[in-house]
């Protein structure tokens, strides 16, 4: 129950689950400051009472919409893909274009119904100090953010976490002194027959370690 005074009337709201209690004043929601629902209705009965017991007490009851709007989800089951960058001979450092990790927070939702916004960490969202779309990481090879969507019909938001990653880059030299070539020996001289692959791997790599790659 809610009261609230107006001059020399008080104001009485009552919250009920049904139209027939609102209109008797009977089950009254207990309380309706922490009221556990899914989407639905409820009825508000306004009372107005003068403080004289001879007076009549008139009421209006009207309808209040629960309505229970869904988080943006992120990325799949919640979880961002990292943003990663490849070079070779890096330093760990790179300006990443931050719009173009977009499709992996969102993972199919519309990207013109939300709203996305990058943030260093959780003092900056607070203060609503967003990263500007060209970021440099401060981080050498691994640094996480923050990202935060919010739908633009509903204002809900999720909030998560980006990795920001400059990995070393590999190298794929030409392959040149390997041949591959075989006989069709396998039956019906048709021009099938089966390779094994892996020299040419092994020439392409070159120098770099089979077990990095």
């Amino acid at each position: 129950m809610t009261t609230t005074r107006n001059n020399n009337n008080t104001w009485v709201l009552t919250y009920y689950e049904t139209i027939e209690d609102a209109e008797a004043g009977t089950n009254a929601i207990p309380v309706p400051t922490a009221y556990p629902s899914g989407n639905g209705t409820v009825f508000v009965r306004v009372e107005t009472r003068s403080g004289n017991p001879n007076d009549a007490i008139c009421h209006q009851v009207v309808t209040l919409e629960l309505i229970v709007n869904p988080l943006p989800v992120l990325g799949t089951a919640g979880v961002i893909a990292p943003f990663a960058f490849c070079e070779q001979n890096t330093d760990g450092f790179n300006q990443f274009l931050l719009t173009d990790h977009i499709d992996e927070i969102l993972v199919g939702l519309d990207p013109a119904d939300y709203t996305v916004r990058f943030y260093l960490d959780q003092a900056n969202m607070n203060n609503n100090i967003a990263l500007p779309n060209q970021y440099t990481n401060q981080t050498a090879f691994d640094q996480t953010i923050l990202v935060r969507v919010e739908n633009n019909e509903t204002g809900c938001r999720s909030v998560g976490q980006v990795r920001l990653l400059v990995e070393e880059g590999a190298i794929a030299n030409p392959v040149t002194a390997t041949e591959l070539s075989t006989c069709d020996i396998e039956g019906d001289n048709d021009g099938i027959a089966t390779f094994d692959l892996t020299p040419a791997g092994i020439e392409s790599l070159g120098a770099q370690s089979p077990v990095d790659y």
